[in-house]
């Protein structure tokens, strides 16, 4: 199994044929960690493949409740709310610049580029708060940025657009369930 933060196919096929069953991008979620492990060990069922999905599968969790309830019980509910609560708040400040975006014309790469590290960015940081569907459409967008096709970029971005409202109400939901 290998591990990498790049996740351009051609990444991809490199550690195939280097001899690698599974290649994992970073960070990587409980559940395709779980996948992963579930097929290397059971030679399970045909399972939605490890690399995260260039579409994401209506099926994905919003939120990893499992995830959130270790962060919760590490950090302390004053420390998880505060955490919580601020990525909501960064997210929500990333969203209104992704909005005014204009993903019908062509980007240069320097745009492009900065563009990526933002999604990288928010990427990681849901990545690290379970916020499962959401990150996989960034993924995606964040693949496309990598290969430098804005017209590829439209459709996840604005998935990830999309699914943010529920996403942050399941995140912000976990605030006041304990």
């Amino acid at each position: 199994v290998a591990l990498t933060a790049h996740a351009l196919p051609t990444e991809t096929e490199r550690f195939h044929a280097a001899g690698m069953q599974e290649v994992l991008t970073k960070p990587i979620s409980r559940i395709t960690l779980r996948r992963v492990l579930r097929r290397m060990t059971e030679g399970g069922p045909d399972l939605p493949p490890t690399d995260e999905p260039a579409t994401v599968p209506a099926q994905e969790p919003l939120a990893d409740v499992i995830f959130l309830a270790d962060l919760r019980d590490t950090l302390g509910e004053t420390a998880y709310e505060r955490t919580i609560s601020a990525y909501a708040k960064e997210v929500e400040a990333q969203i209104a610049l992704w909005q005014e975006i204009d993903l019908t014309s062509d980007m240069d790469a320097a745009r492009l580029e900065a563009l990526r590290r933002d999604i990288h960015m928010v990427s990681g940081s849901s990545a690290m708060l379970g916020a499962v569907r959401f990150r996989a459409h960034l993924v995606a967008a964040e693949t496309a940025c990598k290969a430098g096709s804005v017209k590829d970029l439209a459709s996840p971005l604005q998935q990830a657009l999309a699914v943010w409202p529920e996403t942050r109400a399941s995140l912000m939901a976990t605030l006041v369930s304990s």
